[in-house]
């Protein structure tokens, strides 16, 4: 590759990674908290199991019970993201927009957990729709394809100063 060439490769890979540091930190950072979050419960509750074997609550009484939980500041299905059965390990998780989790046992109605669940902020804010969806498209998105171009680009570069320190040494 002509040495002009590389030098324009190189410039544009210095400048791009100056301009990508930060999102590429917040998406790399929260992408590893994600990774490890079972491990750490500091964000996430880990779930319970239940010990019956024949489910008895409908997704209805599950969201009555979780009425019941004054600091998950339940009205109505309106303040419930979602409901989810976990057949499994006997239990209905009930997760509120105000980011509160319940785990009730399916069989006996009994509450196992409940408290606050934090791991789809980190979610959002790996894929950047914390901060705005737009963000989400126009800082993120590109900082996801800058950081693929930075790859590509680091790999021409380190692929061409091998190639050239290993004719100078020949010589």
């Amino acid at each position: 590759m002509k040495n002009e060439t590389l030098q324009k490769i190189r410039s544009v890979h210095g400048i791009s990674g100056m301009i990508l540091l930060l999102p590429a930190a917040v998406i790399i950072l929260s992408g590893i908290y994600l990774q490890i979050q079972d491990a750490i419960s500091l964000v996430s509750q880990p779930d319970v199991e239940s010990v019956g074997n024949t489910p008895l609550l409908s997704f209805g009484h599950a969201l009555s019970i979780s009425r019941s939980i004054r600091g998950a500041q339940i009205r109505g299905l309106q303040d419930i993201r979602h409901i989810q059965l976990v057949p499994d390990k006997g239990i209905i998780k009930v997760e509120t927009k105000n980011h509160w989790q319940i785990q009730i046992d399916q069989y006996t109605g009994k509450v196992l957990r409940a408290g606050r669940q934090y791991s789809d902020v980190f979610i959002s804010i790996h894929d950047g729709s914390f901060f705005h969806s737009v963000i989400k498209y126009i800082i993120f998105f590109p900082t996801g394809i800058g950081l693929f171009g930075l790859l590509i680009s680091g790999a021409v570069l380190a692929i061409q100063s091998r190639r050239t320190s290993g004719v100078s040494n020949s010589e």
